[in-house]
């Protein structure tokens, strides 16, 4: 295939269509010679005569048809190729790695990908659901692109960008002796009941545990489950009672019979973030995605500003 070099081939296809060897040379502005001598070279390359040189212009051999035929099919291909590539360079298509935490992904996730991807439909997302512990892990080893977890997880040297508010809430069966805490409660109080809890390695499990401990306390866990919609319905079950981001639990509430109370521990008031390696690493696509994940006009390109390294 080194023998047939692209340029060469579109010389030699733009004389077999125009019948002329000058007319394919002012197509491309170069000399009349240069294209003699190109076409020459695919002769020798193809081992027999490409083109019959007449008076008036040039006709193709047998072997000139045959070598035409492909050569249109491969410039096609070449075409193809070079248009889809030049989505990743405008930003407009290309696939997204994106890794997120429950929360994200029940409370704020499905709309904004939605609207971002109304104006980018020839994007893919590769959506994972993950604890944030995870998450983290993904984008260190490169399995991700951009994250989205508790800024209370331990991000390192990541960088971490802002995204939303998820504040935590206490969330009970109706009829719950703290269903009456119409004004909140502490979560103190809460450790006087079985909860139902997130697996270890979720960084919400990890938040409470360390705020048990500094009560001098531990969270009796009766039962514990992968996902907030389980948590949910354990605790509709009346298998105990859950701390999970409020947001993320209000759409199970009525369905399953639960009341969700403010939880007033200053700690409560959490956000969630955007975790990446180097904005500027990153493809547009994903640039994009995060302006849009940040509230910028989806034209925009994403912008590194704003971000912090973890703690």
């Amino acid at each position: 295939m080194s023998r047939f070099d692209l340029v060469s081939l579109r010389l030699f296809l733009s004389a077999v269509e125009s019948g002329a060897i000058v007319r394919a040379a002012e197509l491309h502005g170069i000399a009349p010679s240069a294209v003699s001598k190109r076409i020459a070279d695919l002769e020798h390359a193809a081992g027999a005569p490409l083109l019959y040189r007449r008076q008036r212009g040039v006709e193709a051999t047998s072997a000139g048809r045959a070598l035409a035929r492909h050569a249109r099919s491969l410039l096609g291909l070449v075409e193809r190729m070079e248009g889809e590539l030049s989505a990743f360079t405008t930003g407009t298509g290309g696939l997204v790695r994106l890794s997120a935490n429950s929360s994200a992904v029940t409370q704020f996730l499905p709309a904004d990908l939605a609207a971002f991807l109304r104006h980018y439909p020839d994007v893919r997302i590769d959506l994972r659901e993950e604890t944030s512990e995870i998450i983290l892990a993904a984008i260190r080893d490169g399995l991700a692109d951009v994250g989205i977890c508790s800024d209370s997880a331990d991000a390192g040297e990541l960088l971490l960008l802002p995204y939303k508010s998820d504040r935590l809430g206490v969330i009970v069966p109706k009829g719950h002796p703290l269903a009456e805490a119409g004004s909140g409660v502490a979560f103190a109080a809460t450790l006087d009941y079985d909860h139902v809890g997130l697996p270890s390695g979720s960084s919400l499990r990890a938040l409470l545990w360390t705020k048990a401990a500094a009560l001098e306390q531990v969270i009796g866990v009766r039962a514990e489950v992968a996902s907030l919609d389980a948590v949910c319905r354990m605790v509709g079950a009346g298998l105990g009672i859950a701390v999970l981001p409020a947001g993320a639990a209000a759409p199970y509430l009525e369905v399953a019979g639960l009341a969700a109370i403010d939880l007033t521990d200053d700690w409560a008031a959490g956000n969630l973030t955007i975790a990446v390696r180097e904005v500027e690493a990153l493809p547009l696509v994903a640039r994009n995605l995060i302006a849009h994940l940040q509230g910028h006009p989806i034209e925009e390109t994403a912008r590194a500003a704003g971000g912090r390294k973890g703690p």
